[in-house]
């Protein structure tokens, strides 16, 4: 059996898409996705996640913390 570890790193909370950015919605599609043809993956985020945006910065990094908790919860 294979096991696959997914890395997300230097996210930097991004949750909304822009020109410079994939947003949360389409990274959590991405996550998704990848699962279906690989199911023994471990998602794990490294670095840089909650410095970037000020929706980020104005929860305290609370919203990037419970979007990672409901991608684990629904990606298991």
């Amino acid at each position: 059996m294979d096991i696959h570890i997914l890395n997300v790193n230097d996210f930097h909370a991004e949750i909304l898409e822009s020109e410079n950015s994939l947003g949360c919605a389409k990274m959590a599609t991405a996550i998704k996705n990848w699962k279906v043809y690989h199911p023994n993956t471990v998602v794990v985020f490294g670095g840089d996640n909650y410095k970037g945006d000020p929706i980020s910065e104005f929860s305290k990094g609370i919203i990037v913390s419970e979007l990672c908790e409901r991608l684990e919860q629904r990606y298991r």
